[in-house]
Order: C-alpha cells, then sequence, then structure tokens
C-alpha cells in the first residue's frame, strides 16, 4: 500500500494509487487531528480469510472486474477481483480488520469487517464517479465534494438489506462531522433522518459529507433484535465507508 501526504492536509483514497493523504502511522494509526485507531497491530502471518463479491451498483448490479481489494493498514499483498466479481483476501489483524476496494472511474470504497463477515463473505458496492455527481444534486441536493467522505450502514436479515421487522427502526450514529443523513423509504426514495423507516426499500443509513477522519459506529435496535458489526471506520475524502451489520431476533 503506497502512503503519501497531500499539501492540502485531505485524507484521501485516490483511484488507482490508493494514496493516502494524511499518512498510516504505523499499522494502526491515521494521521489525522492526531487520531489514533485503537486496534492490534498487523500480524506476520495470516489470521483469517475473507471473501466476497464486488458490484457497480450504479445502475443494474454487475461484477467489477478488475478491482483492487487490499487489507486497510497493513503490507501484506492485495487481491484482484475476478470475472465473476468475486475476492478472498487474506486478513492480518484480528481486532478490526477493514479492507479497501478501488477500480478506475469509481468511487473507492472502505469496508469494516465484523464477525459475520468472515463465514459468509461480504458484498462491497462501488459506485461510478460521474453517477454519483449527477446522484447528489438528484437524491440530496447538493453537489458531490470529493473533499469529503461517507460513511453507509447496511442491515442485513438473511441473505439481503430488504427492510423488515428486524431492522425497522435501526437507529444509526457517528462521531465525525457530517452535512446530512438518509434513509430509504418504501418507494426507494431517499428521506432525510437516522433511522430505517418500516417498510423501507433496503435497511441502510447514509451519513453524506463527513469530515475525513476516524470514528466509532453506533446502533441503537429496536427490542427483539440484535444486530452484530464493526465497531469503528476510518473515512476518507472522496470515498465510501461502508459498515455491514447482520440482525437476528433477539
Amino acid at each position: 500500500m503506497t502512503q503519501n501526504v497531500g499539501r492540502d492536509g485531505v485524507v484521501r483514497l485516490n483511484s488507482g494509487l490508493l494514496l493516502l493523504t494524511a499518512a498510516l502511522i504505523g499499522a494502526c494509526k491515521l494521521g489525522v487531528s492526531e487520531l489514533e485507531v485503537l486496534c492490534d497491530s498487523c500480524s506476520e502471518l495470516p489470521e483469517d480469510v475473507v471473501g466476497g463479491v464486488v458490484q457497480d451498483l450504479g445502475h443494474e448490479p454487475v461484477p467489477t472486474v478488475g478491482a483492487v481489494v487490499e487489507e486497510w493498514g497493513c503490507d501484506n499483498p492485495g487481491t484482484t477481483v475476478d470475472g465473476r466479481g468475486d475476492f478472498t483476501i487474506d486478513l492480518h489483524r484480528a481486532e478490526c480488520p477493514t479492507i479497501t476496494v478501488e477500480l478506475d472511474g469509481f468511487v473507492p470504497g472502505v469496508v469494516g469487517i465484523g464477525p459475520e463477515d468472515l463465514p459468509t463473505g461480504i458484498e462491497v458496492p462501488l459506485y461510478d464517479r460521474a453517477g454519483e455527481i449527477e446522484f447528489s444534486i438528484e437524491d440530496f441536493g447538493v453537489p458531490y465534494d470529493p473533499a469529503y467522505g461517507a460513511v453507509l450502514f447496511h442491515f442485513y436479515t438473511g441473505a439481503d438489506t430488504a427492510a423488515s421487522e428486524l431492522t425497522a427502526g435501526i437507529r444509526a450514529s457517528i462521531e465525525l462531522e457530517y452535512g446530512t443523513v438518509w434513509a430509504l423509504d418504501v418507494t426507494d426514495e431517499h428521506v432525510a433522518g437516522d433511522v430505517v423507516p418500516e417498510g423501507s426499500s433496503s435497511a441502510e443509513i447514509w451519513f453524506h459529507t463527513v469530515t475525513p477522519g476516524f470514528t466509532a459506529l453506533t446502533i441503537e435496535t429496536p427490542p427483539g433484535t440484535r444486530c452484530t458489526g464493526p465497531e469503528e471506520l476510518p473515512v476518507y475524502a472522496d470515498t465510501y465507508s461502508h459498515a455491514n451489520y447482520y440482525c437476528v431476533e433477539d
């Protein structure tokens, strides 16, 4: 993983080169306002493995062949998404494993890996940059600003994120400053709010124009629902950070 410090001080994952403009100091430190990531160091040998699929969700889901997947903060070799959209990568940090995904023409992604991801695999959505510029205006009413990032919470029950009695009413929050927060209603339209609506077309919460840094992730579940997923994520400019949660009846 190439590391760099930009003159503007903005934390950014640049497509293709994976440049971190605020350097990662050691294995688990993010050089933004001297924030530190409190996780274990990268091990010499793999501690686990995760696989999954990377898809272009800008239109109909299609495989993103050639996307580069790496473990965030570790120097172990990455991997490339194959012709079916699949990948497998060794993980060298068990405490808070996180991967990055990049492909030319797409907004880069950061994915926090929770305990349920390891046996089941993960879905990584990528969004084409041109489409996101248009989408930001149409759905959120503000221009796409590459100086900021975004944090997306995805709540799964079974194999998908279709809203259910378990996920309706889940509230999500982050520590970093952000512009707006959105959920999806029953008609698949974005509505302002940090709670999954009843009957939502997809149980997701989207924090828009997030100030780069490192954030804890907090969710509040309704009675009878228990969700597991990552507890923290790095947020970079011009990058979408994803947190997958798996929800069951408690």
